[in-house]
């Protein structure tokens, strides 16, 4: 019998890991023509009274670092629509702050990505593993509007019309039956997620203006940054809006700031294929003896189609066990991180037990999958199967979807109104890229009524920015990354991390390399030499660091990374699993 590789024994040979979101272009709807730039902000607002009290969180801080700061937090009034405060009604922050134990080099903020990833916590989190931040910096935390405990957006729909809208087994069944299911999906879910007067105001240059406006009602002439994923567009876009505001930028698992959401959306077909096939998949057949999913990639990817085809056909056969495209997504969810490679396996263990098991298997398949699904839906699709689950559950006549990232992102950005030719791409996608292919479908944006604000970034007036990539991160390729740095050279700065996969590098990661420099620049402003490359750490498990094919390959590398212990900090892994999503 061969024997599941537990989280015990890894821990004692885990070497590094960290802890924790084209064509639209073209026929593109109607959108602003001026880009937008910094407003007034009217002087009721900077006068507001801040009513602190202390985080509910404080104490865990302090359990994990005895020696932080208090952290407090409040709820800070803001415009719905900084273009015109007096418009709409006023929506709330939430905010967290804590001021330096030492001798303090300003405001220092974060973004965990998403976009919605709630990062009230974040500051502290990261500070708990980087303790320097408790003594250099005060720190805001803060939840994006629209999301966490600020003022929320929602996404609501009639159970009746939630249930109107067809289902299919398998989405990668590029089909007539499938393209009309993605079709409905993407209507409800843009009717649902558009129906308030907040919907048209959750965008990144609303939250930009939140950001300066922070920032101005601390009394702090710059604001200092480290955003990651998603946190590296708020960030760049804020540094083109306010770039005489701009202090110490790091920008850790970029988009492709560049160019628009779709464009980042179409990239991830081939990077999360990248990320399974030359890094999970041999990775578990490396461990073969301890998970037993096979002893070559190609053996473990079989497993992983059976295992897929299975549930499949249960779903056709009216047996009650996750749908196929549920294995994608836990994997999908798992492998953004290097710990997560664990998970995935699990996911895929669990998954064979419940799919193959001689009886329906109801109960257990849905008391196990609850440790496998993520927090946040991955797509319209796995949002709506939540929401009809929780209909079933407690028989409300409203549920809300969730609003994921959609809404900024059909407010950052013009989509095409061309539905055939994105379900055209999909087709081509899941052909192309078995994996999630088929994720890049009709987007909930071809439907979205509201006109949107795009920016095309330009950093010529910013300070130097310091951008972080590791060359196999699944949700923000580094071929996107390396696109922006060309575009904007004389204003970033960019270290890369070769034979690496993980989705945020920065602060208990993998690359000790990666700590130092990126450590000189938030500390002392030393700015790293342009297009370095930091060598990583074993994955979980491995003695050694395994190559992979990719476009840092033609650069020269520095020297081998210091092996580092797995991050400890409860608080950190946490926040960044749950800010998992495809931006």
């Amino acid at each position: 019998m061969k024997h599941r590789l537990t989280r015990a024994v890894l821990a004692l040979v885990a070497t590094a890991a960290m802890t924790a979101g084209t064509l639209a272009t073209a026929q593109a709807r109607p959108s602003s023509t001026d880009e937008p730039g910094p407003v007034d902000i009217p002087q009721r607002y900077l006068e507001q009274e801040i009513d602190w009290s202390t985080c509910s969180f404080d104490a865990t801080v302090k359990q994990l670092y005895p020696d932080a700061p208090t952290t407090r937090c409040a709820e800070i009034t803001v415009p719905m629509d900084w273009n015109d405060p007096d418009a709409h009604p006023d929506i709330t922050l939430a905010i967290a702050h804590s001021e330096a134990t030492g001798e303090s080099q300003g405001l220092m903020t974060t973004n965990p990505g998403g976009p919605g990833g709630a990062g009230l916590t974040m500051s502290a989190a990261l500070a708990i593993t980087k303790t320097q931040l408790f003594s250099d910096y005060e720190l805001l935390g803060f939840d994006p509007r629209g999301f966490g405990q600020s003022t929320n957006v929602q996404c609501l729909i009639d159970v009746d019309e939630l249930n109107e809208i067809p289902v299919v087994a398998d989405y990668r069944e590029r089909n007539a039956e499938t393209h009309e299911v993605e079709i409905a999906e993407a209507k409800a879910y843009a009717k649902a997620c558009s129906s308030t007067e907040f919907s048209e105001f959750v965008n990144t240059q609303q939250t930009v203006y939140d950001m300066d406006f922070l920032r101005a009602l601390l009394e702090h002439d710059t604001l200092n940054y480290i955003g990651y994923s998603y946190g590296t567009w708020l960030g760049t876009w804020y540094a083109d809006t306010y770039p005489d505001h701009v202090g110490r930028f790091v920008l850790d698992s970029n988009m492709n700031w560049v160019d628009d959401m779709f464009a980042n959306e179409e990239a991830d077909s081939a990077s999360f294929q990248r990320r399974r096939d030359a890094m999970l998949f041999p990775w578990i057949a490396r461990h073969d003896a301890e998970i037993g999913l096979g002893s070559t990639a190609k053996q473990v990817e079989q497993r992983y189609e059976k295992i897929r085809a299975k549930l499949v056909a249960n779903t056709k056969e009216g047996i009650n066990t996750p749908y196929g495209y549920e294995l994608d997504v836990a994997v999908l969810q798992a492998i953004y991180t290097n710990d997560g490679f664990l998970d995935a396996a699990e996911a895929m263990l669990a998954l064979e037990e419940i799919a193959f098991a001689e009886d329906d298997g109801a109960a257990d398949a849905e008391r196990k999958l609850a440790a496998i699904r993520g927090d946040v839906a991955m797509t319209p699709s796995e949002a709506i199967a939540q929401a009809r689950r929780e209909a079933a559950s407690s028989g409300d006549e409203v549920v809300d979807l969730g609003a994921m990232g959609t809404v900024v992102r059909c407010n950052d950005t013009p989509y095409s109104d061309n539905i055939q030719r994105y379900l055209n791409q999909a087709d081509k996608h899941t052909r192309d890229y078995s994996f999630i292919g088929y994720f890049n479908t009709v987007p909930v944006c071809a439907y979205w009524p509201f006109e949107q604000q795009p920016r095309r970034v330009d950093l010529r007036e910013s300070p130097t920015l310091l951008m972080i990539q590791s060359e196999g991160d699944p949700a923000t390729s580094a071929e996107g990354a390396l696109r922006s740095h060309q575009l904007t050279r004389r204003n970033t700065v960019m270290v890369m991390v070769p034979d690496e996969g993980q989705h945020g590098i920065y602060i208990g990661g993998p690359s000790q390399c990666v700590e130092d420099l990126t450590d000189g620049f938030v500390f002392d402003g030393e700015v790293p030499k342009d297009m370095s490359l930091c060598a990583t750490s074993p994955l979980i498990g491995d003695d050694e660091v395994h190559p992979l094919v990719g476009p840092f390959d033609r650069y020269e590398r520095l020297a081998a990374s210091k092996q580092q212990p797995a991050d400890p900090n409860p608080m950190l892994r946490q926040l960044r699993r749950h800010s998992v999503g495809l931006r």
